[in-house]
C-alpha cells in the first residue's frame, strides 16, 4: 500500500498520466551556467545641422570613411537627412537641414574605443560647430559564437539529468522509461553596468561581470 502511494505521489509531482501505450511523464529540467562576456559593445550617434544638404552629405561621408579606415568590427552606417523644421508661436519654421548617422561597435579589447573617439574628435575639429556625437549604451555582452557553445553544453547537461531521472522513475514504477521528446527554452540574463562614455580619448568602461545563461526543457517520457 505504501509503495503504491509513493508511486502515485511521484506521478502527481512530475505530471504523469496514463497513456495508451504506457505511463506518460512530462517534467521540466533546468541547467544554468555563469558565463564571462567576451565582447565590448557601444553605439555611436553622429548628428549635425547646416543650411546646405550637400555639406551634411559630404560630412557624413567623411565620417563613414573614417570609421571604415579604422578596420574595427561594426554594424550600421545608416544615415538620415531631413529639413530642420520646428514649431514657433504656432507656426512651422524650416531652417536648413539636419542629418545623422549611427554605428554599433563590437570590440574584443575595450581600449579600442579610444581609437574611435580620437578619430571622431580629429574629424570634429575640422568641421563646423554644429557637428556633435553621443555614445549610447556601452556594455559587455556574450558573442553569438560563445552563446552557441554554452547552449550546446547546457542542452547536453539537460539530457544527462533527464536520463538519470528516467532510470529513477523506471525503478519506482517497475517499468522502462524512455525519453520521447525534449522541448528547449534558452534564456540569457545579462548583468550589465552601463556607463555614459565621455567625449574623450580616455573613455570609461563598464565593469566586466559574469552573466547567467540557462536552458530549460520540457521532457516527455513514456514508461511501459
Amino acid at each position: 500500500m505504501m509503495k503504491r502511494a509513493i508511486v502515485l505521489l511521484l506521478l502527481f509531482l512530475v505530471g504523469g498520466v496514463a497513456a495508451p501505450n504506457g505511463t506518460e511523464i512530462i517534467i521540466e529540467f533546468t541547467k544554468s551556467a555563469k558565463v564571462m562576456p567576451d565582447t565590448y559593445s557601444f553605439g555611436l550617434h553622429i548628428f549635425m545641422k547646416d543650411p546646405k544638404e550637400k555639406v551634411i552629405l559630404n560630412t557624413l561621408g567623411a565620417v563613414d570613411k573614417t570609421i571604415r579606415n579604422l578596420k574595427i568590427s561594426y554594424e550600421g552606417g545608416r544615415y538620415e537627412l531631413h529639413q530642420n523644421c520646428f514649431w514657433q508661436k504656432e507656426k512651422r519654421i524650416c531652417e536648413g537641414y539636419k542629418g545623422s548617422v549611427s554605428y554599433r561597435f563590437f570590440l574584443k579589447n575595450p581600449q579600442k574605443q579610444n581609437e574611435i573617439f580620437e578619430a571622431i574628435e580629429n574629424l570634429k575639429k575640422r568641421m563646423q560647430e554644429s557637428f556633435h556625437y553621443s555614445v549610447v549604451y556601452p556594455h559587455w555582452q556574450i558573442s553569438q559564437s560563445k552563446q552557441n557553445q554554452v547552449i550546446q553544453k547546457l542542452q547536453l547537461g539537460v539530457i544527462d539529468k533527464a536520463k538519470v531521472f528516467g532510470k529513477q522513475a523506471g525503478k519506482r514504477l517497475a517499468k522502462q522509461c524512455d525519453i520521447k521528446s525534449i522541448d528547449y527554452i534558452t534564456r540569457l540574463y545579462p548583468v550589465v553596468k552601463s556607463m555614459a562614455a565621455k567625449a574623450s580619448v580616455q573613455a570609461p568602461q563598464p565593469a566586466k561581470e559574469e552573466q547567467s545563461m540557462s536552458v530549460r526543457a520540457k521532457v516527455r517520457f513514456i514508461c511501459d
